[in-house]
């Protein structure tokens, strides 16, 4: 998660989430660990805001509520808003017995990891 990157050295993580309870959570931890001047806390739904980014990012971490399954609609509006860097991972979390794209126009699917009822599908 971006607390956890931020909490290794990463430069800076964007927020985004639907939730006012859990952004809220995600920002008093912010303060609570000192990292908030390195990130950003959106609220939203993707795909349907991520169009109000405006940088690439080395690494975006996707976690959808699970009823969630418009997977696609993910990856096309990333692809749009030409938010994944040159190089970049894109890592989506979802149930492992839903079904993911292989890849879209530019993001390709490079593996996958099982952790119980949960996958991560990696595309770059």
């Amino acid at each position: 998660n971006g607390i956890e990157a931020l909490s290794r050295d990463a430069a800076h993580a964007t927020f985004v989430e639907s939730d006012r309870r859990c952004l809220h959570a995600i920002q008093e931890n912010l303060q609570h660990t000192a990292l908030a001047p390195n990130a950003q806390c959106l609220h939203g739904e993707a795909p349907g805001n991520l169009h109000l980014l405006k940088e690439p990012y080395d690494i975006i971490f996707a976690d959808p509520p699970y009823a969630y399954n418009d997977y696609p609609a993910i990856l096309d509006a990333l692809e749009k808003a030409h938010l994944i860097a040159d190089g970049g991972l894109f890592i989506l979390e979802h149930p492992g017995k839903a079904p993911v794209p292989d890849g879209h126009n530019l993001l390709k699917l490079t593996r996958q990891a099982r952790y119980g009822r949960t996958t991560l599908t990696f595309y770059a």
